[in-house]
This record gives C-alpha cells, sequence and structure tokens, in this order.
C-alpha cells in the first residue's frame, strides 16, 4: 500500500470511530506516512477539548486494529498555533531540550539536546533509522528543514515491574 492509501484508510478509520472528527470538535490537520510509522496531526476547535486524548480515548480499538491492519505505528500529533509545540509534537517520540530557529527566514531549525529512550532488545542501527524515519516525517509534517544540533542521546528505558 503505497503512502497516500495509507493515509485514506487512517483518516477514514479515525473519522468512523472518533465522534469529535465527525462532529468537528477535533480536525485531522495532516497525515503523513513513511516506512513502517504515520503521524496524525490533529487540533481541537474547542480550547477545552485535547485532540490527541480525545483520539486516544474514542479510537483506541480503531487505532490498534489500523497499526495492524496496515503494519505501522501511528502517533497522534497535537497541532496548534504555537510553532515550537508543533515542531516538539512532530518529533515525539523524540524528545528534545530545545529549538533553535535559527537567524533567517528559510534556515534550518535546529533541535537542541535531541534524547530518546529505548527497550534493551533494540539494536542500535534499528534505533537509528526509527529516528531518521521520525525526522523525515517531522519534516513533512511541519514543512521545516529540521536538523540535530547534536547527536542523539540513547536513554535505556526502566524495565516494567511485575
Amino acid at each position: 500500500m503505497d503512502d497516500d492509501a495509507r493515509n485514506e484508510t487512517i483518516r477514514r478509520g479515525l473519522s468512523t470511530h472518533v465522534p469529535e472528527i465527525a462532529q468537528g470538535i477535533v480536525v485531522i490537520h495532516k497525515i503523513v506516512s513513511g516506512q513502517n510509522r504515520s503521524k496524525i496531526a490533529v487540533r481541537s476547535t474547542k480550547p477545552t477539548v485535547d485532540p490527541v486524548k480525545t483520539c486516544a480515548a474514542h479510537g483506541a480499538a480503531a487505532i490498534h486494529a489500523l497499526q495492524q491492519q496496515l503494519g505501522c505505528t501511528m502517533d497522534l500529533v497535537a497541532w496548534g498555533a504555537n510553532w515550537s509545540d508543533n515542531i516538539r509534537s512532530s518529533l515525539l517520540p523524540l524528545k528534545c531540550t530545545g529549538i533553535d530557529p535559527g537567524e533567517f527566514e528559510g534556515d534550518p531549525v535546529k533541535i537542541e539536546g535531541p534524547y530518546m529512550q529505548y527497550d534493551e532488545g533494540h539494536q542500535l542501527s534499528e534505533r537509528e533509522a526509527m529516528v531518521a524515519t521520525i525526522l523525515s516525517l517531522a519534516r513533512t509534517l511541519t514543512g521545516e528543514e529540521l536538523i540535530f544540533s547534536t547527536p542523539v542521546r540513547w536513554l535505556l528505558a526502566p524495565a516494567p515491574r511485575g
């Protein structure tokens, strides 16, 4: 399935299972897809409604089913009026300590202090491929040239309890 078809399948699936999308309270701003991952930018037309939590709460089963059907991870991204928040959200699950927009319009946006948690079983090459996909999708989603000012730091995720 090509990226456009995957994006349309995601749009239809979420629109069907999240009533707030059908009602226009939550809007799918943009969907971008790449190698085994899709990012869905959602925004709210009401300031009291968190679009990511709304989609996750009402569409959890649909999201899980779509991930299984499409063979990809789906990241819900909060989209709003704040440029730097949109950049940060588009990079998740990668996190950063800062964002430098550059001195002039058109300058690359520098992502400062990028870091990411990983599970013990993930090899470095898998993690690097995942970060490359996340960065590529974030660039497409935001329309910005994003670059890392420093290498990504890898933080081992805590082992599950129990």
